[in-house]
This record gives C-alpha cells, sequence and structure tokens, in this order.
C-alpha cells in the first residue's frame, strides 16, 4: 500500500502596515505626547526661575526640535519610533487582533506568500484620539505625504 502524502498548505505571512502620518498626528495630539511637552515646560519655567538660562536655551531649542520632528512625522513620512514606542506595550495586541507577524510603516513591495494588512487604525486607536483627531486622519486618507525638504523648511518655534 502506498501512502498518499498529505496534501501542503501554502504559507502566508502577515505583514501589519500603517500609515505613519495618521500615527503621528494620532500621538502629537494625545495625552501621551502632552506628558512629554507638559515635562519639558515645566523643566524650562524651572530653569528660568532659576536663572539658569543656558538650561532654558537648551530645552528652548528641544522644544522647536520636538515640533520639527512632529512636522516631518505628520506632513512627510519620517519615521514614528518615538511614537511607536510610546505605545509599544500595546502592539502585541494590535498584531494579535489582526493576525499579523510583523508591523511595519509600510511595505514598498511584497513577495508571493506575503498578505499585507493595513493596521492604521487600530495603530491610532491605541493613543485614545478625540473625535477631532479621528477626522483629520480621516482627511488625511488618500492624501500624499509632502516631499521631506519641503517640510524641512517649514516654520517652527516662535
Amino acid at each position: 500500500v502506498r501512502a498518499t502524502p498529505a496534501p501542503t498548505v501554502a504559507s502566508v505571512m502577515r505583514v501589519g502596515v500603517y500609515e505613519s502620518r495618521a500615527v503621528a498626528v494620532a500621538y502629537g495630539r494625545s495625552r501621551l505626547h502632552a506628558r512629554v511637552l507638559d515635562e519639558l515646560v515645566k523643566d524650562h519655567k524651572a530653569a528660568v526661575a532659576a536663572g539658569d538660562t543656558a538650561k532654558a536655551a537648551e530645552l528652548n531649542k528641544a522644544g522647536e526640535l520636538q515640533q520639527m520632528r512632529l512636522h516631518l512625522q505628520a506632513f512627510s513620512d519620517a519615521p514614528v519610533d518615538d511614537a511607536m514606542a510610546a505605545v509599544r506595550e500595546k502592539l502585541a495586541g494590535v498584531m494579535e487582533k489582526r493576525g499579523v507577524s510583523v508591523l511595519t510603516a509600510k511595505a514598498d513591495a511584497s513577495a508571493a506568500g506575503v498578505e499585507v494588512v493595513d493596521v492604521t487604525d487600530d495603530v491610532v486607536l491605541l493613543f485614545e484620539p478625540d473625535a477631532a483627531t479621528l477626522r483629520i486622519v480621516a482627511d488625511m486618507k488618500g492624501k500624499e505625504a509632502l516631499p521631506i525638504e519641503q517640510v524641512a523648511r517649514m516654520p517652527v518655534g516662535k
């Protein structure tokens, strides 16, 4: 008697992708980011009160750089590693819910046997967005990111 080989099932890898600009907007408008800014402002006020002009200037520059980062992330396609780090402990739940093995900002290309799954909305919800943030994210869909060089010239600070 000859054994019949068991049928093989094609293995499919599911990769979760998210729109980095939407994540940046959700993070930038979140309580998580507000805490980061509140700490920066508190430290700046303390430096000013202590007469430490060098520290105050350093903290002011840090605020400007934070704004520049958010511009590059929200209007172009700069990495959102700081935002993703803020919700890192919750990402496994998104991956399990959507049945994906990997999360990444985008898939420039994929091979046969790879299914790309958009998890943007799931990731955005991790930042507990308000209704206005959800409207902004929805309005972004289908709109192209600005060239990073254009965004880099946007004013920050004062």
